[in-house]
């Protein structure tokens, strides 16, 4: 039995819930309607693995950019700061050797040791904090020699010689 109301039939009387009308078959599913994450999704997904590796690409070109233009700047530092040192070292060397003492007191036969020690090594030493001093004769052959603030035997130039080598005659 069914209750009839104001506008028509209603539910069952009966206990049991009420049943939906639509008796037709399920609708099949779209032809392209699991397509449409597949179409979209990966072209996406491509799209942001290819912006992803531009960018890594962009970053790691910068940094190697960087790196560069640093090293270059050090190199230019370094450059500026032994080309000072050098002009620093010439111009201490200068005060010792333009003077005519040091000249009479390292001739070939005639070297007084004991005078260049205290005028030229030692003061070198004590003054600009020179490690070691080797004066040379005319003919590039060791006269004088300090190390550490200490006289030291000429002969040990030659130990050093290929290091100064590009120094010598220049």
């Amino acid at each position: 039995l069914a209750a009839a109301g104001p506008g028509g039939p209603t539910a069952p009387m009966s206990g049991s819930p009420p049943t939906a009308r639509n008796d037709s078959p399920p609708r099949p599913e779209a032809p392209g309607a699991y397509r449409f994450p597949s179409l979209v999704a990966g072209p996406v997904a491509a799209a942001t693995l290819l912006v992803l590796a531009l960018a890594w690409l962009a970053m790691a070109h910068a940094a190697r950019e960087a790196d560069a233009a640093a090293v270059a700047r050090q190199v230019r530092v370094a450059e500026h700061h032994l080309a000072t040192a050098a002009a620093g070292l010439a111009h201490e060397l200068e005060t010792v050797a333009v003077w005519d003492d040091t000249v009479a007191n390292s001739l070939p036969g005639a070297v007084d040791a004991g005078w260049l020690h205290e005028n030229v090594g030692a003061w070198l030493h004590a003054m600009y904090g020179h490690d070691q001093v080797y004066l040379l004769d005319a003919g590039d052959a060791p006269a004088y020699a300090m190390a550490g603030g200490a006289p030291a035997d000429p002969a040990a130039f030659e130990g050093a010689r290929p290091d100064l080598a590009g120094l010598l005659r220049a």
